[in-house]
């Protein structure tokens, strides 16, 4: 049964791709993936905290080390007892410089 939908992009977005999702034990769910920002032209990660009625709790970005540059989210891992989000993924830029990448998100 389909509980809710959400179809959104972070703010500033115009257009977000999910690439990985994860429920900790208060029900909340966390989604990791890219966004697309016209303006500079770059796909960036975000990292969204929804409730379980479907309602975005906070939003957070990371555009890598360069404006024009291309971030890939790969997988996410929460820390409950720690508070934090942990993601990892690569980044490209124009220039073809390639970089790796791990971020961690507080959970509050």
């Amino acid at each position: 049964n389909l509980l809710w939908n959400l179809q959104d992009a972070p703010p500033g977005a115009e257009g977000a791709s999910a690439y990985d999702v994860m429920v900790d034990s208060r029900d909340d769910i966390f989604v990791v993936g890219d966004q697309f920002v016209a303006d500079p032209f770059s796909w960036d990660r975000f990292t969204w905290k929804v409730s379980s009625d479907g309602s975005i709790l906070w939003s957070r970005t990371y555009d890598g080390p360069t404006a024009d540059d291309q971030d890939d989210t790969y997988y996410m891992a929460l820390d409950e007892l720690n508070g934090a989000v942990y993601s990892v993924g690569a980044s490209c830029s124009s220039s073809l410089t390639a970089s790796a990448w791990a971020t961690t998100t507080p959970q509050r």
